[in-house]
């Protein structure tokens, strides 16, 4: 963080501060959010996950020592303490257990319906997961 980009923070009071810079921040930006994009290589030891996302494959990681495969993607196994993990492919299909929709007050910076939906990937992972390209009253459970 920049000195002037630490300045920027500390007289931020609330609503939204660009962070110059960085290109992908220079325009409006909430200030609840990180400074910096989750998926940075930079910034973030699980950026592969983000990479993966972007060729249309949803994975976590697996540890090579004890088999263990958790979700979210990890640095460490939360198993065996190992670092020696591998990246797998995850189920792209998975059931709906539960969903929200958001329609009135959706924060700043999402279009309604905000959707959050509770997925069975049927392989025992359940996650929470944000919902797009979907319309209001589109998506049904199960």
């Amino acid at each position: 963080v920049t000195g002037e980009n630490l300045k920027n923070l500390e007289n931020h009071k609330g609503g939204v501060m660009p962070v110059p810079g960085i290109p992908i921040l220079e325009g409006k930006y909430p200030s609840t959010m990180d400074l910096y994009p989750l998926e940075a290589k930079e910034f973030n030891r699980v950026h592969q996950f983000y990479e993966n996302l972007r060729q249309k494959r949803f994975t976590t990681t697996k540890c090579k020592k004890c088999g263990h495969v958790p979700f979210p993607p990890r640095v460490v196994c939360p198993e065996c303490n190992s670092e020696d993990l591998e990246w797998v492919d995850l189920p792209t299909r998975g059931k709906v257990l539960r969903f929200t929709e958001e329609v009135a007050g959706v924060p700043l910076g999402f279009d309604s319906p905000l959707i959050h939906a509770l997925i069975d990937l049927g392989d025992g992972r359940k996650f929470v997961s944000r919902i797009i390209n979907c319309k209001e009253g589109e998506l049904k459970g199960g």
